[in-house]
């Protein structure tokens, strides 16, 4: 599990959403792309390192203020999922 050392105590970054890359991944999904999606290596790295975390699943931004303030359903899906996901649920005001 990833950590930070904050005052000499470590964080959990279990909850904390990467903004474009993928954060935990099993390790199964790496073969499966490239073996039957066909996926290149530069393809493989920009998907899980540019396209992934928030912007992956919103498909939108990456920023979750403007997720916050915008109406698109799945900009809001991705507040709910990540309010059900986090210890610190945001909220819209």
């Amino acid at each position: 599990m990833a950590a930070w050392i904050t005052r000499s105590r470590p964080v959990s970054l279990r909850n904390c959403w990467p903004s474009t890359r993928c954060g935990d991944l099993d390790p199964g999904v790496v073969p499966h792309l490239i073996q039957q999606k066909g996926m290149s290596a530069e393809a493989l790295v920009d998907l899980l390192y540019r396209r992934s975390g928030v912007l992956g699943l919103s498909g939108i931004s990456s920023d979750f203020r403007g997720l916050l303030a915008s109406d698109n359903p799945r900009a809001r899906f991705v507040v709910e999922v990540f309010g059900t996901a986090s210890p610190a649920t945001p909220t819209r005001q």
